[in-house]
């Protein structure tokens, strides 16, 4: 855990798509979808092959998060079994590059979950990420700080 006179208050934000996207901010090849949600009526749908397209992010104001140590986690799925897809979880704390926090190339169909942990020692904005090389779900998702 940070420690620090910059540490913000604990934080607990989660979603499930089931009427819109949360507060992500979604590719062009990445909409809301009724189809094949994990727990809710929605879920986000990531389609084709350009994953610079297929992916949503959701930033965090460093109001939130200075301070912090940031877990994101998030339920995936491919949209098809037997098709190889690479899900990704990744961050980015204000202006650096993208990290991956976890990853997963399988050919299932059933749900799993993204997570993991990470620390936001300044006072900084942090941006999530999910992507997906090709067709994919995803669903119930948090985002927490401590």
């Amino acid at each position: 855990m940070m420690m620090g006179r910059n540490k913000k208050p604990p934080f607990n934000y989660s979603g499930t798509f089931a009427s819109d996207a949360d507060g992500w901010t979604v590719g062009s090849n990445t909409a809301r979808s009724t189809s094949n949600p994990r727990t809710s009526p929605g879920a986000l749908y990531m389609g084709g092959l350009n994953t610079t397209k297929n992916s949503a992010e959701y930033t965090l104001d460093k109001s939130v998060c200075g301070g912090l140590t940031i877990t994101p986690s998030i339920w995936h799925r491919g949209a098809s079994a037997g098709i190889s897809v690479t899900r990704t979880l990744s961050y980015k704390i204000g202006a650096g590059s993208y990290v991956t926090l976890a990853t997963v190339t399988d050919t299932s169909a059933a749900y799993a979950e993204l997570t993991g942990s990470f620390d936001n020692p300044g006072n900084d904005d942090v941006t999530i990420r999910i992507e997906a090389s090709y067709q994919s779900y995803w669903d119930d998702w948090s985002i927490s700080g401590i």
